[in-house]
């Protein structure tokens, strides 16, 4: 799951510009939908991977374990971690947007 972290944070900066952008661009509103841990970890991986998807987002699967030497397996909770990233760093990128938007109002 390190390795996994390392490349997922690495895109994160610039994911989370893109998103900023098109939520500017578009003036897109965020739908509130509830995903608890446990809605979470009853999903399967590959709807986990959609709600990642659907927000830009990407789960890299192509890095090669250090110690094996074969590709790395991502297990049903790093898709839920993964999908929980994703979830809050849309969190923030709205947070953001509503701060951009109450400074233009004033």
């Amino acid at each position: 799951m390190t390795s996994f972290r390392k490349q997922f944070t690495g895109w994160w900066v610039l994911m989370t510009m893109t998103l900023f952008f098109l939520l500017l661009l578009f003036g897109v509103t965020i739908a509130e939908e509830e995903y608890t841990d446990e809605r979470l970890k009853a999903m399967s991986e590959k709807e986990l991977e959609q709600i990642c998807l659907s927000r830009g987002f990407e789960i890299m699967r192509d890095e090669i374990d250090a110690t094996t030497g074969l590709p790395h397996t991502l297990s049903h909770d790093d898709f839920v971690e993964a999908a929980k990233r994703c979830l809050a760093i849309e969190d923030e990128m709205y947070v953001l947007f509503q701060m951009r938007e109450s400074s233009r109002e004033k």
